[in-house]
């Protein structure tokens, strides 16, 4: 079955080699710039298993392709849209990865993005079978680089959607600590055994997923974590609040909002 890959949904600024006119390209808008670690290196981990999957998605094409038959040319049309994907991640990894030490941060409704994921992925997971649901519209505002958000949401329900049958994704704001925690349990109809707990990518069973997810959330200052027992896991991303009184559950926004303005 073929693979959904996620469409644009941001315009890049134009490259001045690219311009038919000549002329220069626009400033690109002004940003609030936060710290984040210097720039990252790939480990030699997360290239070897970039390396692994072109290897094993070309194997698999070749031998489809070899046959002839319609079914495995159906098949192969999926391998070349799994890699297609893959090689879109790969360079929005790259991309962050190249930074100067800091990063255009938004404060971004949570709640929103992570509804707008959902109906994303949710043709994706109905065609796999699994239950992908928000089961309460508790949100917060944090400070992000929106496109890190993007693709730390896209890498993670798609790691969800490969490990489980049924997905639940939750906001819960963390007001003493001035953080918001993007809940993600996955579960299992029987042992989940491909994914390690802890914020480690030293194991051996970490999957290319997870090991891009890990290294897009360092490279924007969020953290990330996974826990697993039995046939249920849980991945936690951890993200700054943007303000004061920016949180509020499903019947309290209007509330919040006049908070926010009296502070």
């Amino acid at each position: 079955m073929p693979i959904q890959t996620r469409p644009q949904t941001s315009v890049p600024s134009p490259d001045p080699m690219w311009l038919s006119d000549g002329a220069p390209a626009p400033a690109p808008a002004w940003r609030p710039s936060v710290a984040r670690p210097p720039v990252l290196q790939a480990p030699p981990k997360l290239l070897a298993k970039v390396g692994e999957a072109f290897a094993t998605s070309l194997a698999v094409l070749q031998d489809q392709l070899r046959n002839g038959d319609p079914h495995d040319f159906e098949a192969g049309l999926a391998e070349l849209a799994r890699l297609e994907n893959l090689g879109l991640q790969v360079q929005q990894l790259a991309r962050m990865m190249s930074h100067d030490g800091t990063q255009s941060a938004e404060a971004v409704d949570l709640g929103d993005a992570l509804s707008r994921a959902i109906a994303l992925w949710s043709p994706s997971a109905a065609a796999r079978g699994v239950t992908l649901s928000q089961p309460d519209e508790t949100t917060a505002r944090v400070q992000v680089d929106p496109a890190v958000l993007e693709q730390l949401l896209d890498l993670a329900i798609e790691l969800a959607l490969e490990a489980g049958d049924s997905l639940v994704v939750r906001v819960r704001p963390q007001p003493a600590s001035r953080q918001v925690l993007l809940l993600i349990d996955v579960h299992h109809g029987g042992p989940i055994t491909s994914a390690v707990s802890g914020d480690t990518t030293d194991e051996g069973a970490d999957n290319l997923r997870w090991l891009m997810l890990h290294q897009v959330a360092r490279s924007g200052g969020i953290g990330a974590r996974r826990e697993h027992s039995g046939s249920m896991l849980s991945v936690a991303l951890t993200f700054p609040l943007a303000a004061l009184g920016s949180w509020y559950g499903p019947a309290e926004p209007a509330a919040v909002q006049e908070m926010g303005s009296s502070v």
